[in-house]
């Protein structure tokens, strides 16, 4: 079982040879804890990797926003909300997209932006393309 004295080797350790469900649960259980916000960071990286694999984009984006808010720099801020308005797009929740790159507009840097709308633009054209071959509107 995970604690909040273990480091993030301790941790891989704990989660390796486990389910893809066995470790969401045991990583939401540890995420209940007071820890410091490297583990915490860690954990919640690992998290939302999980839930991308599994296709579970919605909680993805949700777990990307919290990244963003407790993140250190500049830089994995932007990385995080881009990601989450990448899982919000693969969801099928454009409305949290918007938001999400609303998020993104209004703290990237004002050169950064056209960079960030081809990205954006991107996303849609994967599901778009994904969207066709599923023939679904």
């Amino acid at each position: 079982m995970l604690n909040k004295e273990m480091m993030k080797s301790d941790i891989e350790r704990e989660l390796a040879g486990k389910g893809d469900y066995v470790q969401i649960d045991m990583i939401r259980r540890f995420l209940k804890e007071n820890l410091s916000n490297d583990i915490r960071r860690f954990a919640s990286m690992k998290l939302a990797g999980i839930y991308e694999n599994r296709s579970m984009h919605a909680d993805a984006a949700i777990l990307y926003n919290k990244l963003a808010e407790i993140a250190l720099n500049y830089a994995d801020r932007m990385t995080c909300y881009s990601k989450q308005a990448e899982n919000y797009i693969k969801a099928g929740y454009f409305e949290g997209a918007d938001m999400s790159i609303n998020k993104l507009m209004g703290e990237v840097k004002p050169m950064e932006k056209t960079k960030i709308t081809e990205a954006i633009k991107g996303f849609y054209l994967t599901q778009v393309h994904i969207y066709e071959k599923e023939r679904r509107r």
